[in-house]
């Protein structure tokens, strides 16, 4: 007898799959961001350090940027004293924890120990050929049921001249 709930639980799965493979592409993107500036290796991150490089992007209009670093720099950028006075230590609890000088301010433990991206929502893409499909087996004899997921995209980094990527310098 065929479970009625196996597909279901095997996409649900699939779909979490998807979702991280997706992360993992767009943030391996992020790290082929050739434009790059440094922060002091003996100084945590700081609210000029973010100034500076949003001043070395020199965009006159930074609608749609966005600023994302990991859990590590998180905790040192909260406990900048600009930061903390820029917004009187609001920390919303959306994802985004507030904003530097106008810009997002996002986390994400897929970003690389001291390494800070500045960057716009149309810097990567993700080019769809066709929809994503599933397609589902099942074998009587063997009792084994098979699930395929395929996707049919590319996701790339297509325009830098709106991203920075910085990171700790190391001499």
């Amino acid at each position: 007898m065929k479970d009625p709930y196996f597909l279901d639980v095997a996409t649900t799965g699939a779909s979490t799959l998807m979702a991280n493979q997706i992360k993992t592409e767009y943030f391996g993107e992020l790290a082929k961001i050739t434009n790059t500036t440094t922060w002091s290796k003996t100084a945590s991150l700081k609210y000029d350090d973010i100034v500076d490089a949003l001043a070395l992007i020199d965009q006159e209009v930074e609608e749609g940027m966005f600023v994302i670093m990991n859990n590590t720099q998180r905790k040192e950028i909260r406990k900048d004293a600009d930061f903390k006075a820029a917004k009187q230590g609001e920390i919303l609890y959306t994802g985004q924890f507030g904003t530097i000088a106008g810009i997002p301010v996002l986390f994400s433990k897929l970003v690389p120990a001291d390494t800070v991206y500045i960057t716009s929502k149309d810097a990567v893409k993700f080019f769809v050929k066709k929809d994503a499909s599933i397609e589902q087996d099942r074998d009587v004899e063997a009792k084994k049921n098979t699930v395929v997921y395929a996707r049919y995209g590319v996701i790339a980094l297509v325009d830098e001249t709106k991203s920075i990527k910085m990171t700790k310098a190391t001499a």
